[in-house]
């Protein structure tokens, strides 16, 4: 009894207490508590993704042209990958350095639901996102043959607030994040077994911005531990 009466306790900490944010909060770091590395984020005045560095060693610079329609991603090897812009600012056609581009179609609602990749020329597959109450609940993927490859299904904390989402990092060109935090996911087969079941847990900050996301997998095990520090 004593027990269950502590992972009550536990379970409530990590998803009990968040308060709504009153503005959007703006990430300026990540720390992955198992690796220890870190990645840093800067910003433009307009609150758009300026730069990535990691302490594993990798920078992202980002330039933006005067109209808006169109964003480079610079990496620390001068590689360059060209986003064209549509007239709300979302990601139609990424250009890629590798040779690759990437098709993106977006709901009315300004959530990204389809991706076609392109290599050298020749379709490589389609990702396809499901979207219901503002939240992504499903993320299909089949090959250049239209032959489905994988699943993955996603539940939410219904009385959640994502504060860690694309616009949290300065990226709306990818258009709008769920608006609840993810709570499971489920990876099957394309005969529909299941692949992975991971359950995430959350802790807060004073502001209510998640602080510390934990994933587990099906056995309880620990799999990844991430923290965010905000401007």
């Amino acid at each position: 009894m004593k027990n269950t009466i502590f992972l009550f306790i536990l379970l409530f900490a990590f998803v009990g207490f968040q308060t709504v944010p009153k503005k959007t909060p703006v990430i300026k770091d990540i720390l992955n508590q198992k690796t220890k590395s870190k990645v840093s984020y800067t910003y433009t005045s307009d609150k758009k993704v300026l730069s990535q560095h990691s302490s594993d060693g990798y920078i992202n610079t980002y330039e933006y042209d005067s109209g808006k329609s169109v964003m480079k991603k610079i990496n620390n090897s001068s590689a360059i990958d060209t986003f064209i812009l549509n007239k709300n600012g979302l990601a139609e056609l990424e250009i890629g350095h590798a040779f690759d581009i990437s098709q993106f179609e977006y709901n009315g609602n300004e959530f990204l639901i389809q991706q076609k990749t392109f290599i050298h020329g020749e379709l490589a597959g389609i990702w396809k996102w499901a979207i219901a109450n503002d939240n992504i609940v499903s993320n299909t993927y089949v090959n250049n043959k239209g032959i489905l490859q994988n699943t993955i299904l996603y539940t939410y904390y219904p009385n959640s607030s994502n504060t860690i989402s694309n616009k949290n990092m300065g990226m709306s060109f990818w258009g709008r994040g769920s608006k609840n935090l993810i709570k499971e996911t489920i990876s099957l087969s394309p005969k529909g077994d299941t692949l992975a079941r991971l359950i995430y847990k959350y802790n807060f900050d004073a502001t209510g911005s998640v602080a510390t996301k934990v994933t587990y997998n099906k056995s309880g095990a620990l799999t990844d531990s991430i923290s965010y520090f905000y401007y």
